[in-house]
């Protein structure tokens, strides 16, 4: 999904409100991937504010802008009903909130397709492993039977601590050349060169 715009216009509403500095976009893109808490210490570490007020005023904003300001990423929902069909179990590890993914999930219509989750409120935060390794368990899967799909370094690092195989899609969050860095099996530009 690409929600990088709606995400970077929530965290500026947020610092405004809060009166802390300004964060340039390509500051406030690549946090994305952390959980929401971390994510702001990230990239507020010196300044002194309440951390629960800055989620629910992040939170707010997330929540009242238009569904479809997150839209899927070009020819996502068609891959995803492929893998589903040809057998895959698919999962998502995200440091989106619950309440976020399953909004998200809903208004996209993918919800069937996904066998479970992890968000960052449940467990432990990308890149810890913990993530994967509760939905390895949950699913009972080997970690050499997966393999991680990221936009990020957060996922790759993850999929590595996991010791999980990754492949790292080309259009989203961070660039190639920093996703190259978790030797993932491939790097994508396409969702579609999954099938």
């Amino acid at each position: 999904m690409n929600s990088e715009a709606k995400i970077v216009g929530c965290l500026k509403s947020m610092a405004t409100t809060l009166k802390l500095p300004k964060c340039t976009d390509i500051e406030l893109k690549n946090i994305i991937g952390l959980g929401l808490e971390n994510a702001i210490l990230t990239l507020f570490p010196t300044e002194q504010f309440d951390i629960k007020k800055a989620v629910k005023i992040y939170r707010n904003c997330y929540f009242s802008s238009e569904p479809q300001s997150s839209d899927l990423f070009e020819n996502a929902k068609s891959t995803i009903e492929k893998l589903y069909d040809r057998g895959y179990i698919l999962a998502i590890a995200t440091g989106k909130g619950e309440r976020g993914l399953l909004s998200d999930l809903k208004n996209t219509k993918l919800t069937k397709f996904f066998a479970t989750y992890r968000t960052a409120e449940q467990t432990k935060n990308k890149p810890h492993p913990q993530m994967i390794n509760e939905i390895l368990q949950q699913l009972n899967f080997k970690s050499s039977q997966a393999i991680i799909i990221g936009d990020t370094t957060y996922d790759l690092e993850m999929a590595q601590n996991a010791k999980v195989a990754s492949i790292g899609v080309s259009y989203g969050v961070h660039c190639p050349q920093d996703l190259q860095k978790y030797k993932p099996l491939s790097i994508i530009d396409n969702i579609t060169e999954l099938l």
